[in-house]
């Protein structure tokens, strides 16, 4: 277990391992995440961690508000020169502490918000040179799916499987989805894990198809 500093405490100048908390908005029961991140990795990197972790696919913009600045995804054609490159800074360089609250946004049609609190910042242990998905729950809405109004919209017709409408998201997803369904072993081999930290098994077991 990573041990967290009190309220408020500032480690030292070194390297530093941080535990956030990510919590997908306006989503309940809550999709969240617990991810242990090395502090030298840049804000562009921890926008490929949070895909990995959710996990989406990368295929739209994204943006990170901190403490009242705004980093815009650098692949972005109509960036403001003006604002801050998430390629430019690390965890290390934010003055994050236990408490601190930032936005991460991906897919401004869709508008994904992802709510992230600093649980820990702790020295980086030298042996800790990768991301960790430590927890969570629930699988990720998939891709392009209208946002969250469209989540629960799939996810009502989804609940009457014999419907026209439960038959085209089934040929739309190509896939059997389970919300419910959060497999934290994959998310770690998606983040460099050979041996992913803590279980293999699932963190929860799938709720049964209905229908099924």
């Amino acid at each position: 277990m990573i041990a967290r500093t009190s309220a408020g405490h500032r480690p030292s100048a070194a390297a530093r391992l941080y535990l956030l908390q990510v919590q997908l908005a306006g989503i309940e029961p809550p999709i969240w995440r617990r991810l242990a991140v090395p502090g030298p990795r840049t804000l562009h990197a921890l926008h490929g961690i949070l895909q990995a972790a959710m996990p989406w696919q990368s295929y739209h913009l994204y943006q990170f508000e901190i403490g009242g600045t705004r980093y815009e995804d650098p692949n972005c054609d109509d960036r403001d020169p003006g604002v801050p490159d998430p390629r430019a800074f690390t965890l290390d360089h934010l003055d994050l502490i236990q408490g601190s609250r930032f936005q991460y946004t991906y897919d401004f049609g869709d508008d994904w918000r992802h709510d992230i609190t600093v649980e820990g910042v702790v020295p980086l242990p030298r042996d800790f040179l990768l991301p960790a998905c430590l927890g969570g729950a629930r699988a990720c809405p998939p891709e392009d799916c209208g946002g969250v109004g469209g989540y629960e919209e799939m996810l009502s017709a989804l609940r009457r499987p014999q419907s026209t409408a439960a038959r085209e998201y089934r040929e739309w997803l190509g896939r059997v989805y389970d919300p419910e369904e959060l497999d934290l072993a994959a998310i770690n081999v998606r983040l460099g894990h050979r041996e992913p930290p803590g279980s293999r098994a699932r963190a929860r077991k799938p709720r049964p198809r209905a229908g099924g």
